[in-house]
C-alpha cells in the first residue's frame, strides 16, 4: 500500500509501504485527505503532512489521479489543478514502451484509463500539453508563479509592509 507524503512540497515525494489492514485503519481515523485505489495499489494523501506543511507556509506540488484532484478540491477549494496532457494518446504509448517498465497489458490498461481521466480536463484551473518536457516544466514554473503572486495570495503581505488598510471606492472619479 502507498501513501503520499509530500514533507518537502516540491523538493520529495515520499510513498511508504504500508500493510492493507493498517492503511484502512487510517481511513476509517480519516488520516487522509484523499484515498484510492489503482493498480492494485492503495494510495492516499496524508492529512497531517498537507496541514502541516500548509501551516509552515510550503507551496506543495502533488502527482494525484483525476478521481484524488476531484475529492481534494473540495476539501482544499483554493488549491490550484494543472492537468498534464500528453500530446496524443498514441504518443503516450510510444512513451510508456519506450519506459521499457511495463508489459502489453499494463500499456493497454493505463492507455484506457489516461482516455478516461481525460474528460477530467474542464474542471481543471490550467492544462498543459506536455509536447517536450522542457516546455512543459516552464509552463508549469509560469504557472505557479502568476500563482503565487495573485492579489488574494499578497494582499496580506502588501498591508504589512506598507501599513495599509483596504479601501473600498473603486469608482471612475477617485483621483
Amino acid at each position: 500500500m502507498r501513501i503520499r507524503n509530500c514533507k518537502l512540497g516540491i523538493e520529495e515525494s515520499i510513498y511508504s509501504d504500508e500493510s492493507e489492514q493498517e492503511f484502512k485503519r487510517k481511513i476509517e481515523a480519516g488520516e487522509f485527505l484523499e484515498w484510492t485505489k489503482k493498480f492494485g495499489y492503495l494510495y492516499g494523501t496524508a492529512t497531517e503532512t498537507i496541514q502541516d506543511s500548509l501551516t509552515r507556509g510550503a507551496d506543495l506540488l502533488l502527482d494525484i489521479d483525476t478521481e484524488g484532484a476531484r475529492n481534494l478540491k473540495k476539501v482544499l477549494p483554493d488549491a490550484v489543478f494543472v492537468f498534464i496532457l500528453p500530446p496524443s494518446l498514441e504518443e503516450l504509448r510510444r512513451r510508456l514502451e519506450n519506459r521499457g517498465s511495463e508489459c502489453e497489458d499494463s500499456i493497454g490498461i493505463r492507455l484506457n484509463k489516461a482516455g478516461e481521466e481525460i474528460k477530467e480536463v474542464f474542471w481543471y484551473d490550467y492544462i498543459i500539453i506536455n509536447e517536450k518536457i522542457g516546455e512543459g516544466v516552464e509552463q508549469l514554473k509560469s504557472i505557479y508563479l502568476a500563482e503565487k503572486n495573485k492579489r488574494n495570495r499578497k494582499i496580506s503581505e502588501v498591508k504589512k509592509r506598507f501599513n495599509l488598510e483596504e479601501k473600498i471606492n473603486y469608482g471612475k472619479n477617485n483621483c
